[in-house]
């Protein structure tokens, strides 16, 4: 399976780091979904297996905290995952 590169890819960021970058993303459009939680590591293995097969677009994760540059994938991830 091939990695789609990721904007933090290139950098060693921490927690507040991405939050810094999810809050000026947000500013620029991206559309930002939250899970309420994670049920258990294969739950994080399974969304991990969807974002590969379905978005197309670029997007950033960090633990339970999502954020998609293309509006339609967000909407697809929040109909599947929430």
């Amino acid at each position: 399976m091939k990695k789609k590169r990721l904007l933090t890819d290139k950098m060693d960021t921490g927690h507040a780091d991405k939050e810094v970058l999810f809050n000026m993303l947000e500013k620029l459009g991206w559309k930002r979904v939250i899970l309420s939680r994670l049920q258990d590591n294969k739950h994080a293995v399974d969304i991990a297996y969807w974002l590969e097969e379905n978005v197309k677009k670029p997007y950033e994760r960090n633990g339970r905290d999502f954020i998609f540059e293309c509006p339609v994938d967000a909407a697809w991830f929040i109909l599947r995952w929430q």
